[in-house]
């Protein structure tokens, strides 16, 4: 696996993709009870102004929401603040970045956004390697974070949400590749931790970790996750408010769009928590 923000990137979506459509669909009232303990996490807004008012909102199980952005290119019917000008060597082009749904093929080459929210106060840590065809392992690599999205700050909270990369990133997306034939599968470890880990140098691109440290978290915090889709959501463009927050410019509010797929995980509150997936490489 190459030590770059692309690579690593790649791992990262391709990981999420695995997750998605491995996952059962949940009935009715799942959803609506996911749906409703996510929005009420996060913060209201005020009469005036529309400003957010935070209250801490507890939900009884972890819920991590995931969105896979596709960036096609923008057409003149997308609302202005939802478009990414992006200055490409040959040329400045538009994207728009809509949802990917769960089982959506990615092919190689494929521009990709990510936004990760958390319905639980913590500290966010994305890690990912590469499978091979013979069953081992790439280098485990940190791709988040990393100075380049908020100057490392990875601290998560219900209505905060990180993008993936840096919108002031060149270019503001990742690029799915393979590094090689037998590169089959990627694996993903979302974290998230009350407290933040020790240790962990901040560097500006992914940072190559340990395989040793890597297996002790998996041993410690390994937990397994279910699956909600957001009914509906597939192919919607990005919204302003979405567009801004993943950004670092404001919180989601109760009554924002939620993420297209939430993850519930059975966890202590005072534990950190680590969800992995794994998917096959899309040639």
């Amino acid at each position: 696996m190459k030590a770059s923000s692309v690579i690593a990137g790649a791992l990262f979506v391709a990981a999420v993709l695995s997750c998605l459509s491995a996952q059962p669909e949940q009935p009715a009232r799942s959803r609506d009870l996911w749906n409703s303990a996510f929005s009420k996490a996060r913060p209201s807004r005020s009469g005036t102004g529309g400003a957010a008012v935070r209250t801490e909102v507890r939900p009884a199980e972890a819920l991590v929401g995931l969105t896979i952005w596709r960036l096609r290119p923008a057409s003149p019917a997308d609302a202005p603040g939802v478009k990414i000008l992006v200055h490409e060597p040959e040329r400045t082009r538009e994207f728009t970045p809509e949802r990917v749904g769960v089982g959506t093929p990615l092919g190689e080459g494929s521009r990709v956004r990510l936004s990760i929210e958390s319905a639980r106060s913590g500290y966010l840590y994305v890690i990912s390697y590469e499978k091979y065809a013979d069953g081992s392992r790439g280098d485990p690599y940190l791709i988040f974070p990393t100075e380049r999205i908020r100057g490392g700050d990875n601290q998560v909270h219900p209505g905060r949400v990180v993008g993936i990369p840096a919108w002031d990133d060149r270019p503001p997306y990742l690029t799915l590749r393979r590094s090689r034939p037998e590169h089959i599968a990627e694996v993903l470890m979302v974290l998230i931790a009350p407290k933040p880990l020790p240790g962990l140098p901040l560097e500006r691109n992914a940072t190559k970790l340990g395989a040793q440290q890597l297996g002790d978290w998996e041993r410690r915090w390994g937990a397994p996750a279910d699956m909600l889709d957001t009914a509906g959501g597939t192919g919607t463009p990005i919204t302003g408010v979405e567009s801004e927050a993943a950004a670092g410019m404001q919180l989601l509010h109760s009554d924002d769009p939620l993420p297209q797929t939430l993850y519930r995980v059975k966890v202590r509150p005072a534990s950190p928590f680590l969800i992995t997936t794994d998917l096959k490489v899309i040639p």
